[in-house]
C-alpha cells in the first residue's frame, strides 16, 4: 500500500561503487510465473536504495530458453553477466503434469550452455532464497519501508512487476510470482549476513 504512481522513473538507475546489482528468480510454468527482476540497490546510505531496472516474464520453457532472455536483459541495460553482484532464485519448481520443472541447477546448466562454458564451469552460482518463517513478511517491509521513504523507484518497463505492486494483497496468487522475484533479487544485498559476491573466475 506504500507504492506510489511517482516510483515509476523511466530515467536509468543511479551507480556507484556503493551500488550493488543483483537479479531474483521466481521459477513457475504457468504464463507470467517464471521471473526474474534485475535490480540497484544501495545499502550504504543510511535508508537502503532499491531500484527495480528490468525484468523478464515467462511460462515453461526449456532452461536455454531463459537463460538467452535474461542475459538478453541483462545486455539491453548495458551489462552482462561480470555485472551482477548476487544471482538468487526460488527452490526447485516440480512442475505440473502440464508444465515442466525449473530450478537453479537447470538454470545454470542452461547459461552454460549458452555461454559456452563447461558443466560446472559457470564463473558465478544462482544462489538458493533463504526462506526462514516470517521471511515474506520481513522482507516485504523492507521494501515497503524503502517505498515510504521515497528511496525506491521501479523502471516504466517493468510492466508485470508495476501491475503486481498494484494489485498484491499478499496472497499466493498470480501476483505474487513478481513480488517474490523483487525480494529475492533486493534483500540478499541488503542484509550483510546473507550478501557473498559472486566470483569470477579468470583464466
Amino acid at each position: 500500500d506504500a507504492f506510489q504512481e511517482d516510483h515509476i522513473t523511466t530515467r536509468r538507475p543511479p551507480t556507484g561503487p556503493t551500488y550493488r546489482m543483483g537479479i531474483g528468480i521466481d521459477h513457475g510454468a504457468d504464463a507470467g510465473s517464471q521471473v526474474a527482476i534485475l535490480v540497484a540497490v544501495n545499502p550504504a546510505d543510511r535508508y537502503a536504495e532499491i531500484h527495480a531496472v528490468d525484468e523478464y516474464i515467462a511460462g515453461a520453457a526449456d532452461p536455454e530458453t531463459h537463460a538467452t532472455e535474461i542475459l538478453r536483459m541483462l545486455k539491453r541495460n548495458g551489462m552482462d553477466y561480470h555485472s551482477v553482484d548476487r544471482w538468487t532464485g526460488d527452490r526447485k519448481y516440480g512442475g505440473k503434469r502440464w508444465g515442466g520443472s525449473m530450478s537453479n541447477a537447470r538454470l545454470m546448466r542452461g547459461m552454460e550452455r549458452i555461454l559456452g562454458f563447461p558443466m560446472g564451469g559457470l564463473p558465478f552460482r544462482i544462489r538458493s532464497a533463504y526462506k526462514p518463517s516470517g521471511s515474506i513478511y520481513q522482507e516485504c517491509s523492507i521494501i515497503q519501508e524503502a517505498m515510504m521513504r521515497h528511496k525506491f523507484s521501479i523502471n516504466a518497463k517493468c510492466e508485470a512487476l508495476i501491475r503486481s505492486l498494484r494489485l498484491w494483497s499478499y496472497q499466493d496468487d498470480g501476483h505474487k510470482h513478481a513480488i517474490d522475484a523483487l525480494r529475492y533479487a533486493a534483500v540478499p544485498l541488503l542484509n550483510r549476513n546473507l550478501y557473498v559476491p559472486n566470483t569470477i573466475r579468470l583464466g
